[in-house]
C-alpha cells in the first residue's frame, strides 16, 4: 500500500506538470474544472445512484458477502471500530477520489480534450478508460510516458490485487472454518474459483446478451451492482433490526475513541439507509 501511495502521488505530479501538449485550451485544469463542475441532471438519472452505491460499496468491500465478517473476526474485541472505519474511508477515498482523480482526468483532458469528456460522459467506463484510452496518452510521452505508463499499471496491478486477497481470503476461510479443509489446499480451491470464473472476460465475445453487451458488462452489473445493494441491505437489517440497534452500537463503541451519534446510527444507518438500498433495488 504505502508503494501504491508513492506511484499514486509521482502520476499526480506528472500530470499536473503536463501542461497542454495538445492544444493550447487542452489543459489538466481544465480537466479538473469539468470533473468538479457539479452535473445537477444527473440527479435524475437512477443509473448515476446505482453506479455510485456499487463503486462506494465494492471499494469499501460494503455488501461483498462474508468479506466484512471474515475481517471483523481478526479483530480483537475492544478494537475501536469508528476510529478503524474513519481511518479506512479517509484512506481509500483520498487514494481513489484525490489521486485518482488527479490522475486520470487531467491526463485525458489534455490530450483529447472535450471530445473525449464527452465519451466519458456519454458512458465510458474508469475500466475503458483506464486501460484503453490511457495508454496511448502515455505513449505520446516518450520516455516520461513509458515511467507514467508503467507506474500507472502498477498502480492498477496492487489495487487489484490487494481487492483480490480480500476476496480469495474469504473463500479460503469458507473452506477452512465450515468444511475442515487445510488451508493451502482451500486456497487453491478458491484461485480455481476465481480463475474459472474470471477467464470468460478472455473470451468475452461469445457472451453476447440482448441487454448487455459481454460477459465483462454482465458479471460486473450483478457482482459490481444489483448484488452489492442486495447484501448490503441484509446486512443492515442483520446487524440493527435482528441484532438490534441498542446492543449493535454499544458493541460498535467497545473501547471506542470516537464517538457516532445515536440518532445517526438509530436513523439514518437503521432507517434512511434501508429505505434508500430497497427504493434502488425495486427500481433496477
Amino acid at each position: 500500500m504505502p508503494i501504491l501511495f508513492i506511484e499514486g502521488i509521482i502520476l499526480v505530479i506528472m500530470s499536473l506538470a503536463l501542461g497542454a501538449p495538445v492544444k493550447p485550451e487542452w489543459t489538466g485544469t481544465k480537466g479538473f474544472e469539468w470533473l468538479w463542475t457539479p452535473k445537477l441532471a444527473k440527479l435524475g438519472d437512477l443509473s448515476a445512484f446505482i453506479e455510485g452505491a456499487g463503486q462506494i460499496f465494492f471499494t469499501l468491500s460494503i455488501g461483498i458477502a462474508g468479506i466484512i465478517p471474515n475481517y471483523a473476526s481478526y479483530l480483537r474485541r475492544e478494537e475501536d471500530i469508528p476510529l478503524s472505519a474513519l481511518t479506512t474511508t479517509s484512506l481509500n477515498e483520498f487514494a481513489e477520489v484525490v489521486m485518482g482523480a488527479s490522475i486520470a482526468i487531467p491526463l485525458a483532458y489534455a490530450f483529447g480534450g472535450p471530445q473525449l469528456m464527452a465519451e466519458v460522459e456519454a458512458g465510458m467506463s474508469g475500466f475503458i478508460l483506464s486501460v484503453s484510452a490511457l495508454p496511448p496518452l502515455f505513449g505520446r510521452l516518450g520516455a516520461v510516458g513509458a515511467l507514467g505508463g508503467f507506474l500507472w499499471f502498477s498502480l492498477l496491478w496492487f489495487a487489484g490485487v490487494t481487492s483480490a486477497i480480500t476476496l480469495v481470503n474469504n473463500i479460503t476461510a469458507i473452506f477452512e472454518e465450515d468444511f475442515n479443509i487445510a488451508r493451502s489446499k482451500g486456497a487453491w480451491i478458491a484461485f480455481a474459483i476465481v480463475f474459472l470464473t474470471g477467464v470468460f472476460v478472455n473470451i468475452e465475445g461469445a457472451m453476447k446478451t440482448e441487454a448487455l453487451t459481454d460477459y465483462l458488462d454482465l458479471a460486473y452489473f450483478y457482482a459490481g451492482s444489483l448484488l452489492l445493494l442486495v447484501v448490503a441491505l441484509i446486512e443492515v437489517i442483520a446487524v440493527l433490526w435482528l441484532w438490534g440497534v441498542n446492543e449493535s452500537y454499544e458493541e460498535m463503541h467497545r473501547e471506542a475513541f470516537l464517538t457516532v451519534p445515536k440518532w445517526y446510527w438509530t436513523i439514518v444507518a437503521g432507517v434512511i439507509a434501508p429505505i434508500y438500498l430497497i427504493i434502488i433495488i425495486m427500481l433496477i
